[in-house]
């Protein structure tokens, strides 16, 4: 298994040092895999769709992406026919064996101007099916300092070498992680690690010894948890939980509808032998809507913070100095009365004594 995907991955590395139009060249292209399309009721195209090459999968497509100048269409009501429905000639005639076990589409729900990662992520919608994906947005908002672990926001100073795929995205951990796994390799290994975006400087291949353990000793301290990057979580962060269901298609009837329409609008499939059930291997159709417009936000906030130590501090100085005042004013009053009862004694003795010396005694004449 382990030879099997250095095989695999020895092969994409070869293909990735074509250049970048011939790649897409190369790939499946939207004009001739799109079907159907609409969202919210109106017709999409290929050109609502904005392309991007990932290094395993080639060709990848993002509808609604909010990337570049592009205005995010919105929807405000919930089920099927609301949200954004495609139907896609999978051309599977054009498949490498070699290189997949599978036939189907990757679906995967970002945020606006967010990277999508195929590889790690997405929902696998498999050929002959239609398959519906519901989806629930969660919003996340860390704290951040002096809250503890700390977040990063868009707006800290990072380098993203997924800027180089495309321009002004938000800051993600995992774009910051795969930079930071990027630049140790290009330091230490004088190559560029091909799954990653990075400089323009020579691949590193996976049959060459060398570079092979090079690689591999970084890529497994990151894995581990052992190469230092100082990449935190997203401040703000949005992800979309999706439940999936599928069914067979086309049916009969459906497959009598969709072929006539496909002669009729793609001439590229003319000729072809197309059966119900070699459209079973070639089709796949996806709704992905919202069944309730509803979502999830959770807010960490802190729960002991500087306003809540400086209230405490004052209060508890407060007290403490409240309570010197009293002591103070309490030895006042015990030296005043001090005072009073020595001088008090002092009076008294001296009147005591003038009596005394004033006495006068009388005796009888004889």
């Amino acid at each position: 298994m382990a030879d099997e995907m250095k095989m695999i991955d020895s092969v994409l590395t070869e293909v990735n040092q074509i250049d970048e139009a011939t790649r897409k060249e190369m790939g499946h292209m939207m004009e001739t895999m799109l079907i159907r399309c609409s969202f919210n009721g109106v017709p999409c195209t290929p050109s609502d769709f904005h392309p991007f090459l990932n290094w395993r999968h080639g060709n990848c497509f993002t509808f609604n992406s909010g990337w570049g100048n592009t205005t995010p269409v919105i929807t405000r009501n919930p089920g099927s026919d609301h949200g954004l429905s495609m139907s896609f000639y999978i051309q599977t005639i054009e498949y490498v064996d070699a290189l997949t076990e599978t036939v189907g589409l990757k679906v995967i729900l970002t945020d606006q101007n967010e990277m999508p990662f195929p590889e790690d992520e997405g929902t696998i919608i498999s050929a002959g099916t239609h398959s519906q994906l519901t989806i629930q947005r969660l919003e996340v908002v860390r704290a951040g300092a002096p809250a503890t672990p700390d977040c990063q926001s868009d707006h800290d100073n990072y380098t993203n070498y997924y800027d180089t795929i495309v321009p002004d995205l938000a800051y993600q951990e995992k774009t910051c992680l795969r930079t930071c796994v990027q630049k140790e390799i290009n330091r230490r290994c004088h190559c560029r690690y091909a799954p990653y975006p990075g400089p323009n400087i020579r691949l590193c291949f996976p049959t060459d010894p060398e570079d092979a353990k090079c690689t591999d000793t970084i890529i497994k301290q990151y894995r581990s948890g052992n190469l230092e990057c100082d990449c935190l979580a997203a401040c703000n962060e949005v992800t979309y939980n999706t439940a999936a269901s599928a069914a067979t298609w086309p049916a009969g009837h459906a497959w009598e509808m969709l072929n006539a329409k496909l002669e009729r609008e793609f001439p590229y499939l003319r000729g072809l032998n197309m059966t119900q059930d070699w459209a079973r291997e070639n089709f796949a159709k996806v709704d992905i809507f919202y069944p309730k417009l509803n979502f999830e936000k959770v807010v960490q906030t802190l729960d002991y913070g500087v306003l809540d130590l400086l209230s405490d501090i004052g209060g508890i100085l407060g007290f403490w100095i409240g309570l010197s005042i009293a002591s103070l004013l309490e030895l006042v009053e015990f030296a005043v009365q001090v005072i009073v009862l020595v001088l008090t004694q002092i009076v008294n003795r001296q009147k005591h004594k003038v009596g005394e010396m004033t006495m006068i005694t009388v005796q009888p004449m004889k």
